[in-house]
C-alpha cells in the first residue's frame, strides 16, 4: 500500500567501544514495532486515538515493544496487534527505522488487517481503535511524527 522508504538509521556505537564508566550507565536499546495498518479494502487505516490533557488528540500507529520471548520485531508486532485488538494481519515490508536519542529504535511496517475487534485491550484507559479513511488523514495529528508526513503525502495522491 505504501511505498517503502529509504530506511533511516543512525549508527549507535557498540558498548564494547565505550569507556567502562559509559558502558555502566548506557541504557539498553528499547526496540518497538508499529504498523501502518490498512483495512482489507485499502481505503482506511486502523489507528489508536488517544486523548491527552486539555482535549488534545493524537492518533498513533498500533504496535508496541519487543519482549524477550519474541523471535523478531515482526513477531512482536503480530503479537501486539493480536493482544491489543485481536487483529489477524498480513505483514508487508519494513517502511522505516527511526532511532530516538540512540536508546529507542522504532521499526514501522506496512500491514493489512484481515480481521479485528473494535474493543481494545492492554492499552491506556480512554484509548479507542478508529478506522480513518485515507481522505481524512490530512486533518489528524499522527504519531510517530517520523511517519506522519509520509502518510499525509501518500494519502493526498490516492484517488
Amino acid at each position: 500500500m505504501y511505498t517503502r522508504l529509504d530506511v533511516e538509521e543512525t549508527a549507535v556505537p557498540s558498548p564494547a567501544l565505550l569507556p567502562a564508566r559509559q558502558q555502566m550507565r548506557r541504557p539498553q536499546c528499547a526496540c518497538r514495532a508499529r504498523a501502518v495498518l490498512s483495512t482489507p479494502d485499502k481505503k482506511s487505516l486502523l489507528l489508536i486515538r488517544r486523548q491527552y490533557a486539555a482535549g488534545h488528540v493524537i492518533h498513533h500507529l498500533p504496535g508496541g515493544g519487543l519482549e524477550r520471548t519474541d523471535a523478531s520485531p515482526e513477531d512482536a508486532l503480530l503479537r501486539e496487534l493480536r493482544e491489543e485488538f485481536d487483529a489477524e494481519v498480513i505483514l508487508g515490508g519494513l517502511l522505516k527505522i527511526v532511532h530516538y536519542g540512540g536508546s529507542t529504535c522504532l521499526r514501522i511496517y506496512d500491514a493489512t488487517a484481515r480481521t479485528w475487534s473494535s474493543h481494545l485491550r492492554d492499552c491506556r484507559p480512554g484509548d479507542t481503535l478508529v478506522e480513518v479513511p485515507l481522505t481524512a488523514l490530512s486533518g489528524l495529528q499522527l504519531a510517530p511524527a517520523a511517519i506522519a508526513s509520509m502518510l499525509h503525502d501518500q494519502a493526498a495522491v490516492r484517488p
